[in-house]
């Protein structure tokens, strides 16, 4: 009997922590302060924007393609205001850019500068 209640004790104290997590994740929902890992493809502040006012989850992190030639700076500025961050998407230029991006004159005198190749 005593074995019994014991178990059961332990089984009550299991779900009372889980049943307080889990009115905590709401509430984190609630006041946007639960991240969704990341989106993708999102380019304009106006689809971004559409986005988030639609969703109770405060975005965390926006992957999209940038690079030298596209660096984004318009949408890495006003998602800043959420608290999201950008992470660089085809880094070296994309399909059909990354021999450019290595033979660009700029970049070939950085590189140098630190004695490294731009490949």
């Amino acid at each position: 009997m005593e074995k019994s209640l014991e178990q059961l004790k332990q089984k009550y104290e299991k779900t009372t922590v889980l049943l307080e997590q889990e009115k905590r994740k709401r509430q984190r929902l609630k006041n946007r302060q639960a991240y969704l890992e990341s989106i993708s493809n999102y380019y304009t502040p106006k689809d971004f924007d559409r986005l988030v006012n639609v969703t109770t989850i405060a975005l965390a992190l926006l992957q999209n393609e940038t690079h030298p030639y596209y660096q984004s700076s318009k949408m890495k500025k006003h998602v800043k205001q959420y608290g999201t961050v950008m992470e660089p998407w085809f880094p070296l230029g994309g399909r059909g850019n990354a021999q450019r991006l290595f033979n660009d004159e700029t970049i070939t005198k950085i590189t140098k500068a630190h004695n490294k190749t731009s490949a």
